[in-house]
């Protein structure tokens, strides 16, 4: 965040200027996460791991000197003046998660010529730091996960604090994300267990079910259970003979 701000100045960019490598296409402004890591792979492959650690020493160290020196800073009164369409009138589900895309989309409208969202809103669109949403769920309303959901909308956000009633399926909701959470590093986990080209048969003998394995392997092409000598010996059969 710090490095975005720094670029909004002639300053700030000169000082960027001298700390990016001769030769390597610097980010443009306005910066972004996402650009800034690709410009960093590519000045990698021109200068080397050593030369790109001292680069980035400079760069973590600008950017903490900038972004103290903007003075940003989380408002314990964050959204406050928000220009906002009235509420729906009903607890209808899809009512209240259409109004919570639309709060979204007026904060990061808002961002610039709101103070008390200026700071966070500018952390989002440079990718430093939470989403839209997340500033959503601060101010309000969270609303409904799902817009078929039974549970009642939630109308407001943590800064102004939720119901008891509110914070039942709040609960809920938080522990599926998590169990999603969980589930998804676990299949990445499972995946990367194994290096690329690990044979059928040491995959499966670790797997909880190899027969999935072996069907995922034949409808892909990958080798016939049925005819792998090493897989019809694992299993207890006598491999083929050969021509059949």
């Amino acid at each position: 965040m710090g490095l975005a701000y720094a670029l909004d100045f002639p300053e700030g960019s000169d000082e960027f200027a001298a700390l990016w490598p001769t030769g390597c296409d610097a980010p443009p402004a306005p910066l972004t996460r996402d650009v800034l890591v690709v410009r960093l792979l590519a000045a990698l492959d021109k200068i080397g791991p050593e030369a790109l650690l001292g680069m980035l020493e400079g760069l973590y160290r600008m950017g903490i000197t900038w972004a103290t020196r903007s003075g940003a800073s989380f408002s314990p009164f964050v959204g406050e003046g928000l220009d906002l369409p009235p509420p729906p009138a009903s607890d209808a589900g899809p009512s209240w998660h259409a109004y919570a895309q639309i709060v979204e989309t007026a904060i990061m409208a808002q961002g610039e010529s709101n103070p008390t969202l200026r700071a966070p809103v500018r952390a989002v669109r440079c990718g430093a730091r939470g989403s839209a949403a997340h500033l959503r769920a601060v101010i309000g309303p969270l609303g409904v996960a799902d817009p078929h959901s039974p549970h009642a909308p939630v109308k407001q956000g943590y800064r102004d604090g939720v119901t008891a009633e509110e914070f039942w399926p709040l609960v809920a909701r938080s522990r599926r994300g998590l169990q999603e959470i969980w589930e998804t590093q676990a299949r990445r986990a499972e995946s990367k267990r194994w290096p690329e080209g690990a044979s059928l048969l040491r995959r499966a003998m670790s797997a909880e079910n190899p027969g999935e394995l072996f069907a995922e392997a034949a409808d892909a092409n990958e080798t016939d259970p049925l005819t792998d000598p090493d897989v019809r010996l694992w299993i207890g059969l006598r491999p083929l003979p050969e021509g059949e």
